[in-house]
């Protein structure tokens, strides 16, 4: 398992590097050398840094469903307006000429308040997916607020 988050990849590697101590001292205890540690206090070192890599992994996985819910729409999936106005705030990310499109579904009130908010919803949901599965995947496809969806070359 190989994880980007650096104090993951760190514990890990300590780990690794201690687990191949433990080994030799376990080694040399078989074969009759007499280890020079303490074979019991160094596995509980071991399972210990064990421990702590687990947890990392945990606080990496966390972080992930975090930043996943700062920046996606939890009704469309579509990225949301911090992460559209991080990318057209980020003058790295628009290096050539952009188009801009933005979508407001008009009468969305009058939709909400005859048919109900479920109707409007789905109403959303399914032009955002439309916009998704028109638009060619290498360009980016938000929501920005309530209803307004963006669409176009980024």
């Amino acid at each position: 398992m190989s994880l980007s988050d650096k104090d993951y990849q760190k514990k890990l590697d300590v780990q690794i590097a201690y687990w191949d101590k433990l080994k030799n001292e376990i080694q040399k205890v078989r074969s009759g050398e007499n280890g020079t540690a303490d074979l019991v206090d160094m596995s509980e070192t071991y399972f210990q840094m064990a421990d702590e890599t687990v947890a990392a992994v945990k606080v990496s996985r966390a972080n992930r469903q975090l930043e996943q819910k700062a920046y996606i729409d939890l009704h469309t999936g579509l990225p949301n307006k911090s992460k559209c106005e991080e990318l057209f705030h980020n003058v790295e990310f628009i290096k050539t000429p952009t188009a801009c499109i933005v979508f407001d579904m008009n009468n969305l009130k009058r939709v909400n308040d005859s048919l109900g908010h479920s109707i409007g919803d789905q109403l959303i949901l399914n032009f955002a997916r439309l916009l998704r599965n028109s638009i060619p995947a290498k360009h980016f496809v938000g929501r920005y607020g309530g209803d307004e969806i963006y669409g176009g070359h980024l």
